[in-house]
């Protein structure tokens, strides 16, 4: 004869853990956590929020999005994008997905190609550029790293 094994409670107990486990991770797949990435990282160091998003790497290549919640409503983003090498592109949209800032190439690695209003410092080969985005409330910002090297800042410059 066969007999039955019984369940125990350490057991059921893993089992409800796991599915619960299961269940937040695809809550949170359904609410969107915040951020998203599809993207090579190197020597990389991130303070995100919900007000602010800021990054230095030495590589950074690919596709990220993170959702950042203003303080007050309307306000204003300032973008900062330091390049030594590679560019980036920043797209930020409303709530309802209307795109409110669109720039592609920033710091396009080129001494003759320079953004207007960007500072180019030749001793170190660092561009800077820096944008100001009316926003009217929670923005989403999309980064999309061609071979990028420096860092970019994105927070609320209202008091």
């Amino acid at each position: 004869m066969r007999r039955k094994q019984k369940i125990g409670k350490s057991e059921k107990k893993a089992v409800m853990i796991l599915a619960a486990l299961a269940v937040l991770i695809m809550l949170r797949i359904q609410i969107g956590g915040g951020s998203m990435n599809s993207v090579v990282r190197v020597m990389y160091t991130e303070k995100s929020g919900w007000r602010s998003w800021t990054a230095r790497y030495h590589r950074l290549n690919g596709y990220m999005r993170h959702v950042i919640h203003p303080k007050q409503s309307p306000d204003v983003l300032r973008v900062i994008v330091e390049t030594k090498k590679g560019s980036l592109s920043i797209q930020i949209s409303d709530a309802d997905g209307n795109v409110l800032f669109d720039e592609k190439d920033i710091g396009k690695n080129s001494k003759d190609d320079l953004v207007p209003d960007a500072k180019k410092d030749m001793a170190q080969d660092t561009q800077t550029d820096t944008f100001d985005v009316n926003v009217p409330g929670k923005v989403a910002v999309v980064i999309r790293a061609k071979d990028h090297q420096g860092r970019f800042e994105i927070r609320s410059i209202q008091q």
